[in-house]
């Protein structure tokens, strides 16, 4: 039994009226049972949204990632129909392997290249005024005094003479018969190209000799212009700036004491750390993240100055040769402690000065550890 909800009169619990007054009965399970339902409902109608939520976008990134492939590999696709061939011609039967070839600012070709045999050609250095041009440059000759290819300015000239050389020695196939030539193959999307190649020069100051001071042991070659057309085949050769030089130059050391009064040459060293300090190569090599140069094929940028190519990429046997031209200029001809040690021995009223002239030496020294760890000494 239960009680009526409005009147209070006894009732049985399923009747669904009361007899006394007629109300309706509303039960307890009935309006648990709807409650629970609509929960349901709500709950399920969330749970859609939510899978609806996640689903939907998720089909459509997929959608997304997909068209991306696909326009990724036509690119590509594409990229492969519209390839042409650059081949440079490189002098290197004259100036050997050590060359670098850089493409629009980018180190495209590094040593070793595999030159395999030296010409019979070799270098003359023409000065300016000399040549009936009136342009500094290279005539390149034989040691039978054949004829001779010219180069100007560090390009080739399209003289008479390398039409001949060019029809008589090149083959498609083999190359060039007389070993002046060593070719270098880049394969290209069709546009232009900015060319330029760095060579590794013995003495960076040009065909007279080592200059002091300058720590750049490179020969910048000019930029050239190079068209690569689709399926085609551009054929660029590549000349010798003025300022290459296979010969070395000779570094004279300096002496801790002077012979004639004994004193130790002190501006000479004071103006050789100052120039090391003032030197634009140190500047930007004392910028350099070593870290870079332990990476498989790691590339640097040296900020240079315009004189010396501007800023550009540089691998690291590149940074090795120009660590080892800055020890040469500024280590190599200073005096070693124990030359100072003999000379305050032999001198006593200096031995002051000498005890100055070996912490200069010892800074320098010390300024030069990064040099000699890119050095790999």
């Amino acid at each position: 039994m239960t009680s009526c909800r409005s009147c209070g009169q006894k009732i049985g619990r399923s009747a669904q009226r009361c007899p006394k007054c007629g109300a309706r009965q509303i039960h307890h399970v009935q309006r648990k049972w709807s409650v629970w339902a609509a929960v349901a409902v709500v709950g399920a109608v969330l749970l859609i949204g939510i899978i609806a939520a996640i689903v939907i976008p998720s089909q459509e990134r997929q959608r997304h990632l997909l068209a991306a492939a696909a326009a990724s590999e036509a690119a590509k696709n594409q990229a492969l129909l519209d390839m042409g061939t650059l081949k440079l011609w490189v002098p290197a039967g004259v100036v050997g392997d050590d060359y670098w070839v850089y493409l629009n600012g980018h180190i495209v070709s590094a040593p070793p290249h595999g030159t395999r045999k030296q010409s019979d050609y070799f270098l003359s250095h023409v000065e300016r005024g000399l040549g009936d041009d009136n342009k500094e440059g290279w005539n390149l000759e034989t040691y039978d005094l054949g004829e001779s290819l010219y180069i100007r300015d560090g390009a080739f000239l399209m003289s008479d003479s390398l039409r001949r050389y060019i029809d008589r020695n090149f083959n498609p196939s083999s190359g060039d018969a007389k070993h002046l030539f060593y070719p270098v193959d880049l394969h290209l999307r069709a546009g232009k190209y900015i060319v330029e190649v760095l060579y590794l020069s013995k003495s960076s100051s040009g065909w007279a000799g080592f200059k002091v001071g300058d720590s750049f042991p490179f020969a910048i070659s000019p930029k050239y212009i190079a068209s690569v057309k689709k399926d085609g085949m551009a054929h660029l050769r590549i000349g010798v700036p003025n300022d290459w030089n296979d010969y070395p130059g000779t570094r004279a050391k300096t002496q801790a004491c002077n012979i004639f009064n004994g004193r130790p040459n002190m501006d000479q060293i004071i103006h050789g750390i100052q120039s090391y300090m003032a030197d634009p190569v140190v500047q930007a090599l004392r910028t350099l993240d070593v870290s870079i140069l332990s990476q498989p094929k790691g590339i640097v940028v040296l900020g240079l100055p315009p004189a010396y190519g501007g800023a550009r990429e540089f691998e690291v046997s590149q940074i090795t040769y120009i660590a080892n031209a800055i020890l040469y200029n500024y280590e190599v001809g200073y005096p070693e402690h124990e030359d100072i040690v003999k000379c305050r021995h032999d001198y006593p009223g200096l031995s002051q000065t000498y005890d100055e002239l070996d912490m200069m030496v010892s800074d320098l020294e010390s300024q030069l550890q990064l040099v000699h760890t890119l050095a790999g000494k």
